[in-house]
């Protein structure tokens, strides 16, 4: 019962990645990412019954970076007639959950929650 939240953002975040027409709106270079973004998705939902506390804390930083991301007027699944520094920032966010809670994937970029900021400014 304490996940059923964290459950069903998960659940509303594959919907955001696999939304329609996903293949067309997804540039290929984050196309190729796309298995790594659901196995972070796996492994979170694993971690976060070994470690709530540290998942907790990981969901923090998520959702301030998810709120920047919304009050720069980025929204998702991205329309693609979105702004370049929406389009970055939302990539970005991606990268941000493999670093918050599927580190062993690795992120193809560097990322942060300033970096998220920086990207949205221009």
């Amino acid at each position: 019962m304490d996940f059923l939240n964290e459950l069903s953002d998960e659940k509303a975040h594959i919907a955001q990645l696999l939304s329609k027409n996903f293949i067309s709106a997804t540039p290929l270079e984050r196309l190729k990412r796309l298995p790594v973004y659901l196995k972070a998705i796996t492994i979170r939902v694993t971690k976060m019954q070994e470690n709530p506390l540290k998942d907790r804390a990981a969901q923090v930083e998520l959702s301030q970076a998810m709120q920047v991301f919304a009050n720069a007027g980025g929204e998702l699944p991205l329309p693609s007639s979105s702004a370049e520094n929406l389009v970055r920032a939302r990539w970005l966010l991606e990268e941000l959950r493999v670093s918050l809670f599927a580190q062993t994937l690795g992120t193809k970029d560097p990322v942060s929650l300033q970096r998220i900021k920086k990207a949205l400014e221009g």
